[in-house]
């Protein structure tokens, strides 16, 4: 079941946070990629700028999180190897990389709204 267990009663909202969780991690994968895009440097510093939101959302995240999200997503480490390595289940580290993913969401959305 990939549905996160609160959306037993909003399956809607499930999939939505899936959908959410998937684009938080699309930008942490793209954060540290280089390259310039010649062709529109105002799309560039968008870009940029939202990655920069994002890494400071990581920045703010608990230790044991930061340091999942970093090993994952800059090291490429997959979640069994960070999993042997914390001694604890792959099932337990995909569960706090949801809630990473969850806090790095909560704390873009609070970004916003702050501007």
């Amino acid at each position: 079941d990939f549905l996160p267990e609160s959306s037993e009663d909003d399956p809607v909202g499930g999939v939505a946070d899936l959908v959410s969780n998937a684009c938080i991690g699309f930008l942490l994968q793209s954060a540290y990629r280089t390259g310039v895009d010649h062709e529109d440097g105002f799309a560039y510093a968008k870009k940029r700028q939202i990655e920069t939101r994002v890494m400071a959302a990581v920045g703010m995240l608990p230790d044991r999180l930061k340091t999942l999200i970093l090993d994952h997503y800059f090291r490429h480490i997959p979640f069994h190897e960070i999993a042997d390595r914390c001694g604890l289940t792959k099932g337990r580290i995909s569960q706090m990389h949801h809630d990473a993913l969850t806090k790095v969401r909560c704390m873009l959305r609070d970004f916003s709204d702050g501007q």
